[in-house]
Parts: C-alpha cells; structure tokens; sequence
C-alpha cells in the first residue's frame, strides 16, 4: 500500500537490528520505492517494467550512509561488504518474486 510505514527486522547471524520503512510511488517511472525513514541509511527500489510476455522486476540499492558510521554498521550488523550483501539479498528476494509468480 503507498505511504504504508512498515518496521523490518534485520538479521546476520547473532546479530539483530530494526529498521522503519515507508512504501512510495512514481507512477511515470512505473517503480516502488522503500525508503528508510528512522535514519536515511539506505534507499531500495523495485522498478517494474512491462515486456512482452509479462514484466521485469528490477531492484536498486543506494546506501546513503555516512563515511563516520561505517565502522559502527560493521559492528552492529556483523556484515563487512554491505554492498555484497545487499547484491545478495536483492538476488535472494528477486528470485522468490519469481518463483511465486511462477507457480
């Protein structure tokens, strides 16, 4: 639902944290955005694109946090290439999408 806030709760391996999104849209651009609003750390899209045997779902991540939390991020969340794990993560619920708009 757009403007819809949502809490995510995060975790790698024993380490937790939570973080507060809001869902918007620009319908011209025909994409979802997922926008962290607690702190501004990350900016996640969705952009759906329409082909000829259905669409394409393509997903972006910026993040957006400063050179002075880097370290701070390693230490709460336990990931050290964020990037990666974002690649990853973005691979792992793309491919889910699929599968359930396979079935």
């Amino acid at each position: 639902m757009l403007g819809a806030t949502f809490d995510g709760y995060n975790r790698h391996g024993e380490h937790e944290w939570t973080s507060q999104g809001k869902v918007q849209a620009d319908p011209v651009a025909r994409c979802v955005r997922v926008l962290h609003v607690r702190l501004p750390l990350l900016d996640v899209g969705y952009r759906i694109e329409p082909t000829a045997t259905g669409c394409r779902v393509t997903e972006w991540s910026e993040d957006l946090r400063p050179e002075s939390v880097l370290e701070f991020s390693k230490q709460m969340s336990g990931v050290e290439d964020r990037s990666g794990r974002n690649r990853h993560t973005m691979s792992v619920t793309l491919e889910r999408l699929a599968a359930a708009l396979e079935d």
